[in-house]
């Protein structure tokens, strides 16, 4: 019998590449400037941009992937993070890795509460091109208490074709796997 060893995850998730990449960082010393230099403890691949809830104290999470638009419309983009998160996206596709900060809080607010929150965990809207990758990242600290990560889009459209969805509803986002 032969041993094989399980593929690494690229670095850089390319357009295409399936799920999200999520790097979980257990460490106490974790703070919001140390983010960088602290070692990743487990990487894994998720089908949504959501980590778990009430697990954890003192941990991190970074998830990067890539977000294709549907539709040639504007998007924004919802933040449900306990105790502190950001998210981000290279909205210039010729320079696609460098990101533009869409929104970003530093306070508890509830897990997928993506309907009663303040402007304040919500983007403004952004221009996207229907079939364009972007690449999207996000940032979550967890203090102590509960611990919960989600981001929600939504679509400043009322139909698009061959889209089932509910458009003016704010959606999780989902990998493609």
């Amino acid at each position: 019998m032969q041993s094989t060893t399980a593929p690494s995850i690229p670095e850089v998730p390319q357009p295409g590449s399936h799920g999200l990449r999520r790097e979980f960082f257990n460490d106490t010393s974790l703070e919001w400037h140390n983010f960088d230099s602290i070692g990743v403890y487990k990487e894994t691949l998720l089908t949504q941009f959501e980590s778990e809830t009430d697990i954890y104290d003192r941990i991190g999470n970074r998830m990067k992937g890539w977000f294709i638009a549907p539709e040639t419309t504007q998007y924004r983009f919802h933040l449900a993070c306990d105790d502190y998160c950001y998210i981000a996206m290279g909205l210039n596709t010729s320079d696609p890795l460098s990101t533009t900060t869409l929104v970003e809080t530093f306070s508890w607010k509830p897990s997928r509460d993506f309907y009663t929150m303040k402007n304040d965990v919500i983007s403004d809207w952004v221009n996207l091109t229907k079939g364009e990758a972007y690449f999207i990242t996000g940032r979550h600290l967890e203090g102590g208490g509960g611990d919960n990560y989600a981001v929600g889009v939504e679509i400043n459209q009322t139909t698009i074709e061959n889209h089932h969805h509910s458009i003016r509803e704010i959606q999780y986002v989902e990998a493609y796997i």
